[in-house]
């Protein structure tokens, strides 16, 4: 899949897009801009996840599953996260 950044900085992904995703033998991901990425699994299940550093170690937590969770309900969590992060400081 092509990887073109739009004007905020986010991969030109869409619903649609994501939806067209096919599994492969081993899970696979496709990033979707600023950590944030789709994970394919094998049995054809999509979870959104964001990538982080905490304590100078590689970090990653589960946001949701698609399509329950839109691409742009992902955006907006990664950007909640984001925001409550650094009011709370690393």
């Amino acid at each position: 899949m092509e990887a073109i950044l739009g004007a905020n900085g986010d991969v030109n992904l869409t619903d649609k897009r994501i939806a067209a995703l096919t599994p492969k033998a081993g899970r696979y991901s496709i990033h979707a801009g600023n950590s944030l990425y789709v994970e394919i699994w094998p049995s054809g299940a999509k979870s959104w996840r964001l990538r982080f550093m905490q304590n100078r170690r590689r970090q990653r937590i589960n946001l949701g599953r698609f399509p329950e969770m839109s691409l742009s309900a992902a955006r907006a969590e990664r950007d909640r996260l984001r925001l409550e992060e650094r009011r709370v400081g690393k």
